[in-house]
């Protein structure tokens, strides 16, 4: 049996615990820079034992708005600057660092956003409801034609390539939540006629011309990683597979691509956090043998080994975020805090984005 403690080897690294510092995203930048406290956190939480390091979600620079208001971006010859210190830092503790990249399509909020048609989507379906951030509306979003598409999938290229020049050992594209390439995989999101659009081969289409191109032009020389979320909104209802069939036929198309690492998200909004992560990591290992990373409701020892029954790396996020010594307390089997899902909604909301 595997346990918090257990040591793996994922990809060239052999690691001592199967730990891993979820993506946690902050929204703190003033610019398109990362935080220098955001930085340290990365650096001591690598230093307290993680041994995957995963950043928050960092946007893609596209024409169309791609990022949220706070969001650091990932693209240019700055970015790897400092990337590559955060990276060298992170590295000598012996943790992985894994690169998020993201771009929020529909749900972006900068202000270029505000206009009817500034953002991009895989259909014409705006997001329902106010922006938490900006309590606007959200705009009626652009259907992406062919030529953007393989624009989008170039600009995930070129911070692809800069990430392997940045120093770190793995990319997780972001297909989660929501954001940009769940419009496309998410059903009641897609309602596109094309080749994109329509069943679950179409509508994972995106996705898979962009791990294959991603892995031609790093050469193999990181480990790749794709997000899932157990839903595309804040709704339980609103799943991303509605049948187990559904599921299977997916992980059967990300099994011929150039995919590593699946990670499994499922936000602790939800009444029961750790059971939607449980029920979608033992559905998603019967169909998938590669690497399975999983985050959502893991607060203790007891959480983190249910999940690893079943994935490779237990993700924490918020309990790590907030408790430095979470690993000496989960090694020494000593109490550690759970949080309920208004818990969360309180220190997630307010405590952590503002």
């Amino acid at each position: 049996m595997n346990t918090l403690f257990s040591p793996i080897r994922i990809g060239q690294f052999n690691l001592n615990n199967r730990i891993g510092f979820a993506p946690m995203s902050r929204l703190a930048a003033l610019d398109d820079t990362f935080p220098a406290r955001c930085r340290e956190l990365l650096v001591n939480r690598a230093e307290s034992g993680c041994a995957i390091i995963t950043t928050e979600a960092l946007a893609i620079k596209t024409t169309a708005p791609s990022s949220l208001m706070g969001q650091s971006l990932f693209y240019s010859d700055k970015h790897v600057q400092e990337w590559r210190s955060i990276n060298q830092q992170i590295r000598r503790y012996g943790a992985v660092p894994i690169i998020q990249l993201n771009h929020s399509g529909r749900l972006a909020n900068d202000r270029r956003a505000w206009n009817e048609g500034s953002c991009i989507s895989s259909g014409d379906i705006p997001h329902c409801g106010l922006d938490r951030m900006t309590k606007r509306p959200y705009v009626r979003p652009k259907a992406m034609m062919q030529q953007e598409i393989n624009q989008l999938i170039e600009s995930f290229v070129c911070s692809a390539k800069q990430a392997v020049k940045a120093g770190f050992a793995g990319i997780e594209i972001n297909c989660a939540h929501g954001y940009l390439l769940n419009q496309f995989i998410a059903e009641s999101i897609n309602n596109r006629q094309d080749c994109y659009g329509g069943n679950i081969a179409n509508r994972f289409k995106i996705v898979t011309d962009l791990f294959c191109a991603l892995r031609v032009a790093t050469e193999g020389k990181v480990l790749l990683s794709i997000r899932l979320s157990y839903q595309n909104s804040a709704s339980a209802a609103d799943k991303l597979f509605n049948k187990e069939s559904q599921l299977a036929q997916a992980m059967a198309i990300l099994a011929k691509s150039d995919i590593d690492i699946i990670s499994l998200s499922c936000p602790e909004m939800l009444d029961d956090p750790i059971g939607y992560t449980l029920h979608f990591a033992s559905l998603v290992r019967k169909y998938w043998s590669r690497y399975l990373f999983a985050a959502g409701g893991i607060h203790n020892q007891d959480t983190a080994n249910r999940i690893l029954n079943y994935a490779d790396i237990a993700m924490v996020g918020k309990s790590l975020l907030l408790t430095p010594q979470w690993i000496e307390l989960a090694k020494n089997n000593w109490p550690l805090d759970s949080f309920d899902r208004k818990d969360c909604q309180e220190i997630y909301g307010n405590k952590i984005l503002y």
